[in-house]
């Protein structure tokens, strides 16, 4: 028979014989597997390519921590600016209280007020609704005896922050006031009081000095450093532009800190076991120069110190020299609280126990302290002010700046601009950076 007299039933029955058969075929095929030796190699590609691509996926992250680090500096810098522009001056280091006596002698520090810069410019940093819900004319945080501290609580609900307000203001966390790089606590639910950190502080000066009352125990207290050695944040100051006699853009406002510091005091026999102390406790020098040291013939270290920047490490990883063998002490700075503790050094007097008034006694009899013992195996943690102390150069020790960006520190000027600092910085430009009226000649500025 032809084939075009092949009825057309038979055909399509055989067409689709022929196409189940193909598609069989394809099945068969297709459920073929990969074999182990398949298999092994396309793991061992994905491996190859994983370890070529997560260090440019970590050098990638990297910078871009260091960005957003900046950001919050300008962020801050921006906030400093627009509060000069309401206020005609800076900020002043904190509020320690309202200064004022009518009759007999003035408790320093007052009941605390402790409201520190960081507070200030809330409202110039897109948390006006935080600032809003503050009550000024209360302590930023509510029975300052012994350690039960309740914090703030708000009288009034702001949707940002929940129906029931903030439940205790410490522990507000604020973005503009984390570095990305800093992983040493998750958050506040970790610290003292659920205190909430900064890794951002302002700059008292260079050199530690007593709070003084010249007049009588009736005036607020106020630093006895020279002009010559306070910072743009000098205890108890509000600084104008006029006022930083070296220039804006020439002064240092704001620095990195890390939320548990770093240490280079250590046991001679060990280089990774901090010196054991009841407290970080730092001695007052008295015999500073006038004019600064640094000003005239300088060698490029600190008066009185060998400390050179970069000699800390971080404290979360460092032990005491004691036995049996505990974790370091670790020094944050406290976000909302302007802490005081005997290792402040603008703070008034801490506990009676640091600072010498003019008169010659304890000025105040007590500090608004925060620390925990460490117990159960944690590291002992110390509160104070969110300012540092350049006395000590970037990454050398507690007092002054750190940061967990490889070799440097970045710092926001009065001018409002960021600038990263080496921590192998010259200590004699470091000193004049941080002092805003030393009227010390910098390279480009003479």
């Amino acid at each position: 028979m032809a084939v075009n007299q092949i009825p057309w039933a038979v055909r399509f029955r055989r067409a689709g014989n022929t196409f189940a058969s193909a598609r069989h075929s394809r099945t068969i095929v297709c459920r073929r597997g990969f074999t182990l030796t398949e298999l092994l190699v396309v793991i061992g590609v994905i491996c190859l390519l994983l370890a070529m691509l997560l260090p440019a996926l970590q050098s990638a992250r990297t910078p871009a921590r260091r960005s957003q680090c900046t950001n919050n500096l300008k962020q801050i810098g921006l906030g400093l600016q627009n509060y000069n522009d309401v206020f005609k001056c800076f900020p002043a280091d904190a509020i320690w209280g309202n200064g004022y006596a009518s009759t007999g002698n003035l408790v320093v520090p007052e009941p605390p007020y402790h409201y520190p810069w960081s507070v200030a410019i809330l409202g110039f940093i897109e948390q006006y609704p935080l600032y809003k819900a503050i009550d000024k004319q209360i302590p930023i945080m509510m029975n300052p005896d012994s350690n039960e501290y309740t914090g703030q609580v708000s009288t009034a609900t702001p949707p940002a922050y929940g129906m029931a307000g903030f439940m205790a203001l410490h522990s507000q966390q604020i973005p503009a006031f984390k570095c990305p790089t800093d992983n040493t606590f998750n958050g506040p639910g970790e610290m003292p009081m659920n205190m909430m950190w900064t890794n951002y502080a302002a700059s008292e000066g260079v050199g530690y000095f007593p709070a003084v009352q010249p007049d009588g125990d009736t005036q607020a207290p106020q630093s006895s450093a020279p002009d010559e050695y306070k910072g743009i944040f000098a205890f108890g100051e509000f600084t104008t532009f006029a006022g930083i006699r070296d220039g804006s853009s020439n002064t240092i406002a704001c620095a990195e800190v890390t939320a548990g510091s770093v240490c280079n005091q250590f046991a001679k026999q060990s280089g990774e076991q901090v010196i054991s102390q009841s407290t970080p406790i730092i001695s007052y020098r008295g015999d500073l120069p006038l004019p600064p040291k640094w000003t005239v013939g300088a060698t490029g270290k600190p008066p009185g110190f060998p400390l050179v920047g970069g000699t800390g490490k971080p404290r979360s990883q460092l032990y005491t020299n004691a036995s049996p063998q505990t974790k370091a002490p670790m020094v944050f700075r406290a976000l909302m609280v302007a802490l005081t503790n005997s290792v402040t050094g603008g703070a008034p007097c801490a506990g009676g126990d640091f600072f010498s008034g003019a008169l010659g006694g304890p000025c105040g009899g007590g500090g608004f302290e925060l620390k925990s013992a460490g117990a159960s195996g944690k590291a002992p943690l110390y509160g104070v002010a969110p300012t540092y102390n350049a006395l000590y150069p970037p990454n050398s020790d507690w007092s002054g700046p750190d940061s967990n960006h490889p070799g440097a520190v970045i710092a926001v000027f009065g001018d409002g601009h960021t600038q990263t600092i080496q921590q192998n910085i010259d200590y004699a430009t470091w000193a004049a950076l941080n002092t805003k009226a030393g009227q010390e000649k910098l390279n480009g500025n003479d």
